[in-house]
């Protein structure tokens, strides 16, 4: 039996990587799998959706704090391992135990650690204690769970240069998983974009917004400067107007031109890509942007900052601005109206190609990982 550890899980973009590999697994019913979640409706929800499958078992646990989610991972997953006979610990949120000879597979979801540009931007703005607390602290805690596991699996090529910038990671076994379903009727024609018609910016991000490399500001910023200069346009975002107010980053004269969200189910994002819309990227660094390619295969039009991750996950043909710089996320945003309707077709169908041929080549399940590290470890023993 195989444990799957979800118990970090909390946004949509989670969930979604997180069912795909469940997806998979399902398949298979040679292996059994006892996944734990913590205790929310979301995975509750999740979880009932599988309720079918036999070799599927779930357990939940609160998962109130850090400390808390320690003990369960480090003392009940122990009672877990032999009641069960565990012969593999998926590690799906990038944690891991200390006290198991158990092999141990994790899954790298967050880069903001491990990105010196992140680092930078905590200097720059004078947050010392913040990046002390949310930067250094975690990377460090994050540095020594990885070093417990001999398997990694990641969602890009460029996530192990950056890791590899502060700790070694040459004795690891990589593994680069796709978690796209690049199936072709997953992607959909380029929307139509009127210039005499009203632009929906659309930004989608989940409830650690306010995080330094989400980057919020620059795009609250630029919409700011947008309404300033006249510009016709309204935003979508996957937030509620009393997260924004209390985040104290919001600017309220944007008020009237906002669409406050929250949080969306999969089925209720899709529609957010409709006709006249483009999706606005801010974030720093990102192992993968799963929203961002999720508007690309919806046909569409993304603009995301000019990072090398950008042109490795989403390809080198989408609009781009420069980091941090809300000038120039106003003038590409501006300059959209400016485009042919057949340019702007290409960049959006350009982009999809290249999803479809960068993830083509990844891993495509995670079974062929799990049967890969099982037979290793049963060649050793």
């Amino acid at each position: 039996m195989i444990l799957i550890n979800a118990l970090a899980i909390r946004d949509s973009g989670g969930l979604n990587v997180l069912k795909k590999a469940l997806d998979e697994c399902s398949l298979d019913e040679s292996i059994k799998f006892l996944i734990v979640f913590s205790n929310n409706k979301n995975l509750i929800d999740l979880s009932n959706s599988y309720k079918d499958i036999n070799h599927f078992n779930f357990k939940f646990y609160e998962n109130s704090s850090l400390i808390r989610r320690f003990y369960i991972e480090n003392i009940t997953f122990r009672s877990l391992e032999k009641k069960y006979k565990i012969k593999l610990l998926y590690q799906f949120t990038g944690s891991a135990q200390i006290f198991t000879k158990i092999p141990q597979l994790a899954k790298l979801h967050n880069l903001s650690f491990f990105s010196r540009d992140v680092q930078r931007q905590y200097f720059v703005q004078n947050f010392f204690f913040h990046w002390f607390k949310h930067n250094f602290l975690k990377r460090l805690i994050t540095s020594s769970l990885i070093k417990q596991c001999e398997f990694l699996e990641v969602q890009s090529n460029h996530v192990p240069t950056h890791i590899g910038d502060y700790i070694n990671i040459s004795k690891k076994r990589l593994f680069v998983k796709s978690d796209i379903n690049i199936n072709q009727e997953e992607f959909k024609k380029p929307v139509l974009i009127d210039p005499k018609t009203k632009l929906t910016l659309i930004y989608i991000v989940g409830p650690h917004f306010d995080a330094m490399h989400k980057n919020i500001k620059t795009f609250i910023d630029a919409a700011s400067k947008l309404k300033d200069s006249g510009f016709d346009f309204e935003i979508a975002i996957t937030l509620t107007k009393r997260e924004l107010n209390q985040s104290g980053l919001w600017n309220s004269l944007l008020d009237s031109r906002t669409r406050f969200l929250g949080y969306l189910e999969k089925d209720e994002l899709i529609k957010l890509f409709a006709n006249n819309s483009i999706l606005i990227s801010t974030s720093i660094i990102e192992t993968l942007g799963i929203h961002v390619i999720e508007a690309i295969q919806n046909g569409v039009l993304v603009i995301a900052p000019k990072e090398n991750y950008s042109s490795a996950v989403y390809g080198s043909s989408i609009l781009t601005y420069e980091t941090l710089n809300s000038d120039s996320l106003v003038r590409a945003i501006k300059n959209v109206n400016t485009r042919s309707e057949h340019e702007l077709n290409s960049i959006t169908l350009e982009s999809q190609n290249y999803i479809k041929s960068n993830e083509g080549l990844k891993i495509q399940s995670t079974l062929e990982i799990f049967k890969s590290i099982l037979m290793q470890d049963k060649k050793i023993r």
